[in-house]
This record gives structure tokens, sequence and C-alpha cells, in this order.
């Protein structure tokens, strides 16, 4: 992921724009489906937007916000891709199938922690 410039988090909100902008998806949505906050994303995508990556469209309704990738946010989502594929595959040959399920798995629960923990917190 180096050679691509991108942090691990600014991949994963580059492959959400990817996939949304077919269905455009409001950034509120696109935001929930990463479990990010909406201003974090909105951070993040600014930065994409600035650099020539993602444009920002309205949505249906006037006060949503979509985002759509530019040629340039294509071609960097490809070479992002690429290379995260190649990080997966050489983990995997490291560590192992089992392993590597194990600790997907294992960050799947922290998640749903973590979320209802602050969930219960907000609440309180």
């Amino acid at each position: 992921m180096a050679d691509t410039g991108l942090k691990v988090t600014q991949f994963s909100v580059l492959t959400a724009v990817g996939h949304a902008q077919s269905h455009d998806l409001p950034l509120r949505d696109i935001a929930d489906a990463i479990d990010m906050d909406q201003s974090s994303l909105t951070r993040a995508v600014g930065v994409f937007v600035r650099d020539g990556f993602v444009e920002l469209n309205t949505g249906k309704d006037r006060r949503q916000k979509t985002a759509r990738l530019t040629e340039r946010g294509e071609a960097l989502l490809e070479q992002a891709t690429t290379a995260w594929r190649k990080a997966q595959t050489e983990l995997y040959e490291i560590i192992g199938q089992e392993k590597l399920e194990d600790g997907r798995q294992n960050m799947h629960a922290l998640r749903k922690k973590l979320s209802a923990s602050n969930n219960h917190q907000v609440r309180n």
C-alpha cells in the first residue's frame, strides 16, 4: 500500500466511495457501512476531493451529498486494490488461512463490543 501513498483507512474510504457511487448513496450511508462517523468520513473525502480523486454531488435529497470517483480516483483505487490483494496474499502465506480468519473474527467481535459500549455510554 505504501507505493500508492494511501493509508489503510484511506483505502477503505476510497473503496467504499467506489462501491457506493453506483447506488448514489449519501455520505451518511457510506460512513455507516464502514463504521466511521460522518464527520470523519467528510474530512477524509475532502482530502480526496482536494487532490482530484473524488467529486461531491448533491444527492436525491438536496441536503445530502454523494461522492463519485474521478478518473484519477478510479486509477488510484485500481492500483491500491492490486497492492491490497498482494498484501493479503503475503499475509496468508506467512500466517495461514486459519489464523488469518481467526484474526478477522476477533477484529469483528472487538468492533461489535466497542460499538455496543459506545452506544451504552451515549445513552447514559
